[in-house]
């Protein structure tokens, strides 16, 4: 949302239009929160989340009462339209807000639900889906890791299977790294055409490294995670990074 409303205030001041600020939604309109915007009040907030406005709900708003309240502040401020971001509820007071007081209002869909007509992608959506992905595929030293998979038969027949866990860290030059270690593995039996979720838990010590002075110890750094029918580079599978953060954690 910062960056949309980086985008609306210069635009705007690039077009000689005045920029007023509400704080809080239509909240900030029932209550007077109006501010003049410049080109400073925008600068550097591209890359932070959430919005500068801060949001809250406002049940003032939904009453014809508090929406003549809402209108009397902005005229009095000088605003004579708006720019409204937020989701269904936002939008919905926007049309029902410019219905009763012949208000220009340009709606712009902010919510991570992306459940908005006519628009393919709102503001928030991607940005929460690629945290979700971040957090799936991270871990922090000291934490276990759940590493789930579906395994498959394709084949005609009924049959066994072993599915195999593997650990592939970076290979270093200055100490004997191995080139993968099982970690775990799960023997089960598939009838044709039939699929089903396995699961292993990985440990601190299992993604440990043991040191030179002897001490196993969790790192941080990305590793490979290798889930197949035998090991990496000899065996049919599937593989994913797992990233590592914090401080390093002393197994032993």
């Amino acid at each position: 949302m910062n960056a949309a409303i980086r985008a609306v205030t210069r635009s705007a001041i690039f077009n000689g239009i005045a920029v007023k600020g509400i704080y809080r939604g239509y909240r900030g309109l029932v209550t007077n929160e109006i501010v003049e915007f410049k080109t400073q009040n925008v600068s550097n907030i591209i890359q932070v989340g959430g919005t500068i406005l801060k949001t809250a709900r406002c049940m003032e708003f939904r009453t014809e009462e508090g929406r003549k309240i809402a209108y009397d502040n902005m005229v009095n401020a000088g605003i004579d339209s708006l720019v409204v971001i937020g989701g269904d509820g936002s939008l919905t007071g926007a049309r029902i807000f410019a219905t009763e007081y012949n208000i220009p209002i340009v709606g712009l869909p902010g919510t991570i639900d992306n459940d908005l007509y006519g628009t393919d992608t709102t503001i928030g959506y991607d940005t929460a889906l690629n945290t979700i992905m971040q957090c799936v595929d991270e871990t922090h030293t000291g934490d276990t890791a759940r590493v789930t998979v579906t395994v498959s038969n394709t084949g005609d027949c009924d049959g066994d299977e072993v599915v195999q866990l593997y650990v592939v860290h970076p290979q270093d030059g200055r100490k004997q790294i191995p080139l993968c270690a099982l970690k775990g593995f799960k023997r089960i039996h598939l009838k044709r055409g039939e699929s089903t979720s396995v699961s292993f838990t990985l440990t601190p010590e299992e993604l440990a490294l043991t040191e030179t002075d002897g001490n196993l110890v969790e790192k941080n750094g990305q590793v490979t995670l290798f889930v197949g029918g035998g090991q990496p580079n000899y065996a049919a599978g599937v593989s994913s990074l797992l990233t590592i953060k914090g401080a390093p954690y002393q197994v032993w």
